[in-house]
């Protein structure tokens, strides 16, 4: 997607990325929901939620996957969320801001999701904390893996003057930095790399004091 696309339409952009008609593209996408796919395979769970879903691509999916569980998503955008309500039902969706998911409670739900989030934080921390919180046990979060995402764009000549950073990508992990990242507050379980991202399984961790009263301190 352009940046001239992106100005003149954001709420298209996860439409412009999720329903590409460039054959690599949707190759690559075939391996991310496959990856997706292997990891809600891994777990149990009644009910889940997705923060930052967009226009509720992913929330589509596991919807299709699993038509009895409850889903819960939310996204900043009021847009997008009309987008999504208008596409996909018996889902509870809700506009929240990641950082104060203030309609959520402690310990909710089996499975919490963050897809293509992180890497758009300020405060990609205060973020995980709070996933973390409304969790019971399980949390699946998938970033860029860099630099490979930006050799990749880089080579398809997008967005060269800014090395291949996507627009809006102000965070840029690599597979072991986001696993040191993630391993400060909770327990990774299962790694998956799609090209070109990093897809991690963990699981909430009870003991972990580190999430109380700890001052902000982003990788």
């Amino acid at each position: 997607m352009s940046d001239k696309e992106r100005e003149k339409n954001p709420i298209r952009e996860d439409a412009i990325k999720y329903e590409t008609k460039n054959p690599i593209s949707k190759t690559l996408l075939k391996g991310y929901f496959n990856a997706l796919e292997e990891l809600l395979r891994t777990i149990s769970f009644n009910n889940v939620y997705e923060a930052g879903c967009g226009n509720g691509y992913i929330t589509k999916f596991i919807r299709n996957k699993y038509n009895s569980i409850a889903i819960s998503a939310s996204d900043v955008s009021e847009n997008k969320i009309l987008v999504a309500k208008e596409e996909i039902s018996n889902v509870s969706f809700s506009i929240e801001n990641i950082y104060k998911l203030t309609k959520q409670c402690d310990n909710t739900y089996d499975l919490v999701i963050a897809t293509e989030v992180l890497e758009h934080l300020e405060h990609p921390r205060e973020a995980l904390v709070e996933l973390i919180r409304i969790s019971k046990k399980h949390i699946i979060l998938s970033v860029p893996n860099e630099p490979i995402w930006c050799i990749g764009n880089m080579l398809r000549f997008k967005y060269l003057k800014s090395f291949g950073n996507t627009p809006g990508h102000i965070n840029h992990w690599s597979k072991n930095t986001f696993i040191k990242f993630i391993n400060q507050y909770c327990s990774v379980k299962k790694i998956l790399m799609p090209l070109p991202w990093v897809m991690i399984l963990c699981e909430k961790n009870y003991n972990n004091t580190v999430l109380l009263g700890t001052s902000h301190k982003d990788l």
